[in-house]
């Protein structure tokens, strides 16, 4: 699991696709994604991104 701190130039300049969203309005933070999927918006709820980390790990994909 990784933790991207938007504030920070270097991770904006890694996801340039998320700023472009936010700053458009199209997405809030927090954004929680699992494998590039946006599974929670707007607030972090656990048996969401557990569900997702699941099903994530269900097709064979491992998580670090």
């Amino acid at each position: 699991m990784n933790y991207n701190d938007l504030s920070k130039a270097e991770v904006r300049e890694r996801f340039p696709q998320v700023v472009a969203q936010l700053r458009k309005g199209d997405l809030v933070l927090p954004a929680v994604y699992v494998d590039e999927e946006l599974v929670s918006l707007g607030y972090v709820d656990y048996f969401t991104i557990a569900r997702a980390l699941e099903k994530a790990q269900g097709n064979g994909r491992e998580r670090s």
